[in-house]
């Protein structure tokens, strides 16, 4: 399991690779679950879901699962996981939230 815990602010693709390298993701997730914790998060982009998402997928992670996070970036978030055909996206459940 990993979490990313998102900045208020987040614009650009490479702002989630370097996200991602902060954090230190590795670049082979092997189906780890990965928390994406939103709950300080203001302003996103579309591109930047989209690139989050490309990225957490190339990397092979297993479940992605957003909490705390604004309706505009889950919505942003499963728009790109249709595109990319990935179900793997779902919101936190009462136990996720208890995690964090």
């Amino acid at each position: 399991m990993f979490k990313i815990e998102l900045p208020r602010l987040v614009g650009t693709r490479e702002a989630a690779t370097e996200l991602l390298e902060q954090k230190q993701i590795p670049v082979e997730l092997a189906g780890a679950d990965v928390y994406i914790l939103g709950r300080s998060l203001a302003t996103s982009t579309i591109s930047f879901a989209d690139e989050l998402l490309k990225q957490l997928s190339a990397r092979h992670a297993g479940d992605i699962i957003l909490v705390g996070t604004p309706g505009r970036f889950e919505n942003d978030i499963k728009n790109a996981a249709a595109r990319r055909k990935l179900d793997s996206v779902r919101l936190g459940t009462q136990q996720d939230v208890a995690l964090f």
